[in-house]
C-alpha cells in the first residue's frame, strides 16, 4: 500500500504464486525508513511463526506513537465539535 501498487506482480497465476512464496518484495518508497520496510518484511515472512502479531505491531514503537497522534487528533476534533455545540446552545438563550 506504501507504494501505491500490489507487492506481487506477475503476468500469469504461476508465476504470481512463485513470487509469493519467494516472498521477496521490493524496497518501498526510499522517504518511508528502514524500520518501517523491516516491519513490513517480517509482516511477510514465510514462517507463520515468524509474522508479528496485531498486539506485537501495537507495542512498535513507530506504530504506537502514529496511533496515539491519531487518538490525540480524534480527542481534539470531539472538543471542537463540543465546543461548537456549547456555543450553539449559549447563543440560543
Amino acid at each position: 500500500m506504501l507504494s501505491l501498487r500490489a507487492p506481487f506482480e506477475a503476468t500469469n497465476q504461476i508465476q504470481l504464486a512463485y513470487k509469493i512464496k519467494l516472498g521477496k518484495i521490493d524496497r518501498i518508497p526510499a522517504h518511508y525508513s528502514d524500520e518501517i520496510f523491516q516491519v513490513i518484511q517480517s509482516m511477510i515472512a514465510l514462517e507463520q511463526a515468524r509474522r508479528p502479531g496485531v498486539k506485537n505491531l501495537m507495542k512498535h514503537p513507530r506504530i504506537s506513537f502514529v496511533i496515539r497522534q491519531l487518538e490525540v487528533k480524534r480527542k481534539e476534533a470531539d472538543v471542537v465539535r463540543k465546543s461548537n455545540e456549547v456555543a450553539s446552545l449559549e447563543s440560543t438563550y
